[in-house]
């Protein structure tokens, strides 16, 4: 097998070069970085660099991504470079910033693996950035068990969006978030984190399963450094968001996505009232919350729409700069609200109300609200 092979070539002092593996440099220890992007080296070469680094003081970068590696040969390597403080997947030690989304073809579990040591490794790396991708619940375990255990990560960013990430991840995920003090913006819009999702249309598939949403829910009553949280487009329902509204209420949040979760109109209540109170908050989505019965998603209709232009025209010390409440069932009476709170609210810079049932005269007096604002972005 794979590990006889790896064990029989380390053995061997002869061999100077395997699968493109400088042995005879690594043995010497003459290495500080080393660049094997794509070359094939496969199980075997992956468990042969293994073994080399882990008797190497030198080596602080070693980048081996797409190299075909398994699930084995990539956990051992993050072990030994975790050890050795060495860098996998081409994150510097001095970076600030790691962008991998929408990486073609898109990264999955075992690229998380190498990613998750470059993470917990790294005193520099602030934001990463992985949407878009085929991490699923293993690659967000990954990440999450490597954030969590490390001594030196700084992380601030993580945007996981569009990952497949079902309720497994999101526990998982919740146990990092709830003990990380750098942490402030984390997205997990658009994955599957109660395991229920969108195929061919509108056709739902899997079984509810709150576990990961009630785990993100308790992480958050204790983290004290999230300011930004995004779960909106994971079929999370009614119950969950109302519950999250209410840890919201608790903390100075700034961001907060919660787009298609079935709010309605009692949501839409309890959204009012979270925001009517808020001082901090500059950015709330609530696209698709079935505010009336005309769409799918939050459904918030005329009635919960009134409600929320309200409570941000009540509010003296808000910061709201961005509102998106598209796809809402919105008719011309909402409209008017939304035109009513325009024409005296100083903070709003941008507002979303597409896909809406406005009507010719809703619309003209919504674009008549923001024709003295300018720069004002309206996507109507």
């Amino acid at each position: 097998g794979a590990s006889q092979l790896a064990a029989a070539v380390l053995a061997n002092t002869k061999i100077e070069k395997f699968n493109e593996i400088p042995i005879k440099e690594m043995r010497a220890d003459s290495l500080t970085t080393l660049h094997m992007p794509e070359r094939n080296i496969g199980v075997v070469g992956g468990l042969v660099l293994a073994g080399l680094m882990h008797a190497m003081a030198s080596l602080t970068e070693c980048n081996v991504r797409g190299n075909n590696l398994d699930k084995e040969s990539a956990t051992l390597l993050a072990k030994v470079a975790t050890e050795k403080r060495i860098m996998l997947f081409g994150i510097k030690h001095d970076q600030k910033e790691a962008d991998f989304s929408g990486q073609r073809p898109p990264l999955g579990p075992v690229d998380a693996i190498l990613i998750a040591n470059d993470l917990a490794v790294s005193a520099s790396v602030t934001e990463c950035n992985l949407r878009s991708d085929s991490l699923g619940d293993k690659g967000a375990e990954a990440i999450a068990t490597a954030l969590k255990e490390s001594t030196t990560s700084k992380l601030q960013k993580l945007d996981m969006y569009y990952n497949g990430i079902g309720p497994k991840g999101a526990a998982a995920l919740a146990s990092y978030m709830a003990v990380s003090a750098s942490l402030t913006s984390v997205s997990l819009s658009s994955n599957r984190l109660c395991g229920v999702w969108y195929e061919g249309g509108s056709k739902t598939q899997g079984t509810y399963d709150a576990t990961g949403i009630n785990a993100i829910a308790d992480s958050l009553r204790v983290n004290a450094s999230l300011t930004s949280v995004d779960v909106g487009f994971n079929k999370i329902g009614k119950e969950a968001a109302l519950e999250l509204i209410s840890i919201f209420k608790q903390k100075e949040m700034v961001f907060v996505g919660l787009g298609e979760c079935n709010l309605g109109p009692e949501g839409a209540a309890a959204v009012a009232e979270y925001v009517r109170g808020s001082a901090s908050l500059t950015t709330i989505m609530l696209s698709s919350n079935r505010l009336s019965n005309m769409f799918l998603g939050n459904r918030l209709g005329d009635e919960g729409v009134a409600a929320i232009c309200n409570a941000v025209k009540e509010n003296m010390q808000t910061k709201l700069a961005t509102l998106d409440i598209s796809c809402n069932g919105v008719g011309t009476a909402g409209a008017e609200s939304v035109a009513n709170m325009l024409l005296v609210n100083a903070s709003l810079t941008k507002l979303n109300v597409k896909y809406n049932s406005l009507g010719t005269e809703g619309e003209a007096a919504i674009k008549e609200a923001v024709s003295g604002k300018p720069g004002f972005e309206l996507l109507i």
